[in-house]
């Protein structure tokens, strides 16, 4: 299978909303959390396909996705923190009228 094959296979089967859900600790997923799935899949599809597709022949995409969720949803230097987190503590949300 190419990179894309395995990243697309994961993306049905929900894999990496699994692995947040599984580091966030809960059912539901904010919004937020959709938004760090979202940078996931984003940096799957940008990294290097040749290997992608040897991890996904391996076996190891999911460990490799889950060091990836790992580190932006808990690290204070992720893309994540900086677009995501750290934008939401200074911003205020407008009421729902």
């Amino acid at each position: 299978m190419t990179a894309r094959e395995y990243i697309e296979q994961m993306a049905k089967e929900g894999r990496v909303e699994q692995i947040v859900r599984g580091i966030a600790v809960h059912d539901d997923l904010t919004t937020d959390e959709l938004d760090c799935v979202q940078m996931i899949y984003e940096t799957l599809l940008r990294y290097d396909e040749d290997k992608i597709a040897e991890l996904g022949d391996k076996g190891q995409l999911g460990f490799f996705a889950a060091g990836i969720a790992r580190n932006m949803l808990l690290s204070k230097t992720s893309r994540y923190h900086y677009e995501i987190r750290k934008f939401n503590e200074h911003s205020q949300r407008l009421p729902n009228d």
